[in-house]
Order: structure tokens, then sequence, then C-alpha cells
């Protein structure tokens, strides 16, 4: 965010910013937007309190970003479970019309056109290689299609450990100002390079989630490599680190 303010208003802690303009993510739903549709759910979530102009005042929720106990995945699987099913069943017609693309393929079309414009500002061919960015590749995912006739759905698109707060027993998903109305491939893929899931984990998670949702297993895990391919090659420069290598 450009601006961060700390307040008390009535008593709640609340954090007051304007929205970004540029980012490599998907363009995204204005959060207000997603707040007022998380009413819906059995998510627990920060809650609206005033928005305006381009900001948003937002409750400020007190805990710990989620702990795991090492080499044991089984409460963040069930968390992200949980969180993709309750959006996966809500209505989405209040964030429809902020989105521009009508399907999947759509979709990832829009994020390569974004990302390429993010990265094209790096002119200096010696440091795009540094930061293993290799822009020549992204023009490769412009000719894939998707399962167009998996219906899209709210996603978060930043699901990971540090955007689980823990706070007296609960969880609550925070960072919602990347949601979006998009393909739920994305948000598995996005889960799954961030936490470094190994083949058993995400086997885990989509026997249990294609069976709840009714999801074609074979097209969603082509297309979520898809996405988990886009990562590998566009973006392991914006997180500093390697992330997969899939054929």
């Amino acid at each position: 965010p450009s601006v961060i303010i700390m307040e008390n208003i009535d008593k709640k802690i609340v954090r007051k910013y304007k929205r970004k303009i540029k980012t490599p993510y998907p363009i995204t739903v204005p959060e207000k937007k997603i707040l007022k549709l998380l009413k819906y759910t059995n998510i627990k979530h920060p809650k609206l309190v005033k928005s305006g102009f381009r900001y948003l005042e937002e409750e400020f929720v007190e805990g710990r970003p989620l702990i795991l106990p090492e080499n044991d995945k089984t409460v963040l699987i069930n968390l992200f479970s949980h969180y993709v099913f309750e959006m996966k069943k809500l209505n989405p017609s209040l964030i429809k019309r902020h989105i521009k693309w009508n399907n999947n393929s759509e979709f990832l079309y829009m994020q390569v056109k974004n990302l390429e414009k993010t990265v094209k500002k790096y002119k200096h061919k010696l440091k795009l290689e540094q930061m293993g960015l290799n822009i020549n590749q992204l023009s490769v995912f412009k000719n894939i299609r998707l399962d167009d006739s998996r219906k899209m759905s709210l996603i978060h698109c930043d699901i990971r450990k540090e955007n689980i707060l823990s706070r007296y027993g609960e969880y609550y998903l925070i960072d919602w100002e990347h949601a979006t109305y998009g393909d739920i491939a994305y948000e598995f893929a996005m889960h799954f390079v961030r936490e470094r899931y190994n083949e058993k984990e995400m086997n885990i998670i989509l026997e249990r989630m294609c069976s709840s949702l009714l999801l074609d297993p074979t097209s969603l895990m082509r297309d979520i490599k898809v996405y988990m391919k886009r990562e590998c090659d566009g973006k392991d420069w914006f997180y500093n680190w390697k992330i997969c290598s899939i054929s």
C-alpha cells in the first residue's frame, strides 16, 4: 500500500490505505466489495469499518501468523480446503462486473500480459538474468488453452501462513487486496508454490477438493501445472528464491 495509517476508531485499531495502482498480481476487485461478500461465508476475516474514495478502513486483527510443526501441513491443508470451499459456493454477481475476462484461458492471458508490463521497466539484460527472469518464455503461455468449462469463483490469490493469523484458537485470513474473480486452479498453484508442497500433500488437497466441489482432477491438475510453470518462469525474481521445475 502507498499509505498506511494506524488509527483508533471506536476503540478498534484499523488500517487505512490507498489502493495500489500498479501490481504484478491479477487485476483486483475493490476490497470493500470482497469484504462485503465475505459476510456470507464462514471465513473469519477483518471486518470493514468504513470506506471512501480509493481507501478503506478495516478492523485490525491481533494475532500471530500461523506456525506449523516441522514437516506437518495438516492444519494448513485443512484451512486452505475450508477457505476454497467457502469462496467457491459464493454468488459472484456482486464482483463479476469488475473483471474483464470471461473464462479461465482469458484469466491466464491477462496475467501474462500484466506481468510483461510489470517487468519491462527492467531494461538491463544482466539485471534480468540476475533476477532469474526470462521474459521471452512468457509468450508461450499466450497459446495455452485451459479448461474453460471449469467455473470461475472468488479467489484470494495469496493464501499462505503469513496471511493466516491465529487468535485464541481461531484463524483469520487477512490481506484480501489481491482477491478477485478467477480460476480456482490459480489459487491452488499459488498456494502449492509458496508453501512448497510435495506431491503427496498436493494430492491430499486435490482429492479432497475435487470430491467436494465436483471438479475434474485431470484437467485441474494440468492447469495448476501451467500456473506453477508461469510462476517459475515469470516471478521467482519477485520472491527471491527458485520455486519449482515442471516439465
